[in-house]
């Protein structure tokens, strides 16, 4: 025998039952109850923030799987890739100093890498120098610097305080090589007025020669010359006098002066150019 429920009893069981109980109503997706909650009546509730959404959607696993990992992989590639950079920069540095094969060829070494005994400087093989011997006033110059000379050929007139003229003349066969006056100019006595010399052949005369060398060399030891002003060209000469009382240099240290002759003069050649020198060794 069934119970009935009086009318107001089923009425209230209706009203207190879910909503999910109706067949006729969809179920709630999760955070979708508790936002209509949150919401205020008659206004249209917020749309989810793109980080609500991943979280609602995606479930605990994708936040802590998928997002953080894939940030540190970024920051490593950004540290890792200057690093590998540079690595290859200075390994191409590396390549190009070595001068190995298919890198830069190395440079070719200069003439003056070559070792020399002794250095030293052009001179004509005779060479005066002319000075006044009363001083006073240059008055006449009748040659020129590079001009040929015969011996006794007039150089200068210098006219004395005393209004005496003073004729200087060239001492030899030769060339005016340097005149450090002009007309007018005022001489004290012993004033140099020109020089003059015979370049008939040249010689070398060393500025460097130190007292261990000079004890190894001999008249007539033959010598290879370099002259600077040509190049890699290497001339022929031979001792021709050694100095046996040595001369201090401005540097003060002591050195013995050694002539060498200059063979296969060049028209290119003239006094005062630097040259070095490498002696050749002799037995015995």
């Amino acid at each position: 025998m069934g119970c009935s429920m009086p009318p107001d009893a089923r009425a209230a069981a209706r009203r207190s039952a879910p909503d999910a109980a109706d067949p006729g109503l969809a179920p709630d997706p999760a955070g979708a109850t508790d936002r209509a909650a949150t919401t205020a009546p008659g206004r249209p509730a917020a749309p989810p923030a793109d980080g609500d959404a991943g979280d609602a959607f995606a479930g605990p696993s994708a936040g802590t799987a998928a997002g953080p990992p894939r940030r540190r992989r970024h920051w490593r590639r950004w540290l890792v890739a200057p690093l590998v950079v540079a690595l290859l920069a200075a390994l191409a540095l590396a390549a190009r100093g070595a001068g190995g094969p298919g890198g830069a060829p190395a440079p070719a070494p200069s003439p003056t890498a070559v070792r020399f005994d002794a250095r030293g400087r052009v001179v004509p093989i005779r060479q005066a120098r002319v000075i006044t011997l009363q001083g006073g006033v240059v008055r006449a110059l009748p040659r020129v610097p590079g001009a040929a000379v015969a011996a006794g050929d007039e150089l200068a007139r210098i006219e004395s305080p005393a209004g005496a003229t003073e004729v200087l003349a060239a001492p030899y066969a030769g060339t005016v090589l340097a005149q450090p006056v002009q007309v007018g100019d005022g001489l004290l006595a012993g004033g140099q007025v020109a020089v003059v010399g015979d370049l008939s052949e040249l010689r070398v005369e060393t500025t460097d020669v130190d007292e261990y060398l000079v004890g190894t060399l001999r008249v007539g030891q033959p010598a290879e010359i370099s002259v600077d002003a040509l190049g890699e060209r290497i001339l022929a000469g031979r001792v021709v006098a050694i100095t046996l009382l040595p001369q201090q240099s401005s540097g003060g240290d002591l050195q013995y002066p050694v002539l060498v002759s200059l063979g296969g003069g060049d028209p290119a050649l003239r006094p005062g150019m630097t040259a070095r020198l490498r002696f050749r060794r002799v037995e015995g």
